[in-house]
Order: structure tokens, then sequence, then C-alpha cells
């Protein structure tokens, strides 16, 4: 696959930037959906939005990079069409 294991030290988290980066993007999207006791519940969302969002000069998704195509999310279950109000419904 091309991946290599890099050990970092606890100390210093500055070593292990792209971790860091992920850590401070998820906390911002939590942050913006809830408040502290119900994070729980809203981290599957949030997950699920930070896989499915493509990604500047990758033009694809952190899911399409390792499923090969990009993942059906809960609204593209319903086609477009008569049927669409059961859609909005569910959102």
């Amino acid at each position: 696959m091309g991946t290599t294991v890099h050990h970092t030290t606890a100390y210093n988290p500055e070593a292990n930037g792209m971790v860091e980066r992920l850590h401070k993007t998820l906390k911002a999207d939590l942050m913006s959906r809830c408040n502290s006791s119900t994070w729980s519940s809203q981290l599957p969302w949030a997950l699920l939005g930070l896989q499915t969002t493509p990604k500047e000069g990758l033009d694809a998704s952190p899911a399409e990079m390792v499923f090969r195509k990009p993942l059906v999310v809960p609204g593209e279950f319903f086609p477009d069409g008569p049927s669409s109000n059961v859609r909005h419904q569910l959102l």
C-alpha cells in the first residue's frame, strides 16, 4: 500500500502534524455541531463529513482514496423524483 510507520513521542505533538491537524478539524466540527454533553452522538456524522469531503490537490475524498469509489451518504439513497419529499422528511 505504500505506507510507512513513523514513531513520535507523546511529548512532542508537532512531530505528528497530520494527525494533529485532523484532531483540530474534528474538534472544530464537533464544537460547531453540539454542546459538550452530546458530542459522542455527533461523532459518526462529523467523521462521515471528513471522510467524504474532497481534499484540495487530490480531487478525491479520503474515502475515495481508500475504497476507489465515492461513499454513498444517507441523503443519496433516495433518487430525485416524486418520492423526494420522503427524502426531505428523513433529513
